[in-house]
């Protein structure tokens, strides 16, 4: 029986061999619908020089770039438009194959074109349920009198009108999925794939700082739902010299207010060093003693998950996504719980032995789940369950 090929839908460049925007891991998607026979075209934002291969839009990644380039340039909300409107306008009228993978969530157009034809819409979500997420964002930006632009609540809302259409979702964690079950998705329409990670890339030589001394880090584009304004808040509180927080990444402007008012007027001894963008973050992991993440809401914590590959011990909230093993290989607190934060902070503080045999646990931990064989087979058997091959 003749199988039925598969597009690939992905807000993403390809130029070449090279996959230059990874978008959650399409470029193993391909490689695995290639080797089982069914890839269809790959319909992109933009592509050159590869077989398969489409660009969606005319002129292809110049609009979305220039229409990024007046976002930031004006403050005016263009990335519901850029990629929820566009993008999908463009991209649905490019779709070739009955099936579809998508890896943009809230492309209505598409899922369209997908359920006239009688194919399957298969959406990859990045993030942990756009409702509980939307939830999330509403009630902590209201704590600091902030509101949420209307452009996000617009992508937000068209992604929770396609993954309730879709007819099965690939999540990249367990918690992601618990958060679709708990608003109330068939959980046998919803698979886990974790995120892969290449680990040769990763290749970082771990040291740790004096005994008296506690490195801590944290990575991301940080905006108001990472949480870093209580992780600020923790380490003021500590009050303690030997205490140094490195944080690495952009932030944007309601995560700055929120650090603001929950610590701008903290007197403290212990140092915060905003580093900013950083191309080669994994120096700073190495000489990291912990990484903590105290965000409010992940489908899957990527920074976690490489700072334990390096062999750093990690505290993370209740809702990152990422599974590790509690007191094994780091700790896992209730987000949003300062004085849980600071206790796990003291203890790494105070047991300064405890670094090394946690940061080996949390390495071998997440080598185990995240290897990008692994997850090749995951997709595989994913595929094939759907397509009930």
């Amino acid at each position: 029986m003749k199988k039925d090929k598969i597009d690939i839908i992905v807000y993403g460049d390809f130029s070449g061999h090279e996959l230059k925007y990874k978008a959650y891991g399409a470029s193993q998607y391909i490689e695995v619908l290639k080797e089982m026979g069914l890839l269809g075209k790959v319909i992109c934002r933009q592509a050159s020089g590869r077989n398969n291969f489409i660009s969606a839009i005319p002129f292809g990644s110049f609009t979305p770039k220039l229409l990024t380039f007046i976002q930031n340039k004006t403050g005016i909300g263009l990335r519901n438009f850029s990629q929820n409107m566009l993008f999908d306008y463009f991209a649905s009228k490019k779709i070739e194959s009955k099936n579809v993978i998508s890896f943009v969530q809230g492309a209505r157009k598409c899922l369209g074109v997908v359920k006239k034809n009688g194919g399957l819409y298969i959406e990859v979500s990045a993030t942990e349920n756009m409702e509980e997420y939307l939830a999330t964002l509403i009630d902590e930006s209201s704590k600091f009198n902030l509101s949420v632009k209307k452009d996000i609540r617009k992508i937000l809302l068209n992604g929770i009108k396609t993954a309730k259409k879709a007819d099965y979702l690939i999540v990249i964690s367990r918690h992601a999925k618990d958060t679709y079950v708990k608003r109330g998705y068939n959980k046998d329409k919803i698979f886990v794939v974790e995120q892969g990670i290449d680990l040769k890339k990763i290749n970082a030589k771990k040291k740790y700082s004096e005994k008296k001394f506690l490195k801590i880090s944290c990575i991301a584009h940080f905006q108001i739902l990472k949480g870093l304004h209580y992780l600020v808040q923790a380490v003021k509180e500590l009050n303690n010299p030997n205490i140094t927080l490195n944080v690495i990444g952009d932030m944007d402007k309601n995560s700055k207010m929120a650090i603001k008012n929950l610590s701008g007027n903290l007197k403290s001894f212990s140092k915060i060093n905003y580093l900013g963008i950083n191309s080669n973050p994994g120096k700073f992991l190495a000489n990291s003693d912990i990484f903590v993440s105290s965000s409010l809401s992940e489908g899957f914590g990527r920074s976690i998950a490489e700072a334990m590959i390096v062999g750093v011990p990690v505290i993370i909230t209740d809702r990152c996504g990422v599974n590790i093993k509690n007191n094994t290989d780091g700790f896992i607190i209730n987000a949003k719980n300062v004085n849980q934060l600071k206790s796990k902070i003291n203890f790494f503080l105070e047991n300064k032995s405890e670094l090394e045999k946690m940061g080996k646990n949390a390495r071998d931990q997440i080598m185990e789940i995240c290897s990008v064989s692994k997850r090749k087979r995951k997709i595989i058997l994913t595929i094939n369950d759907i397509l009930k091959i």
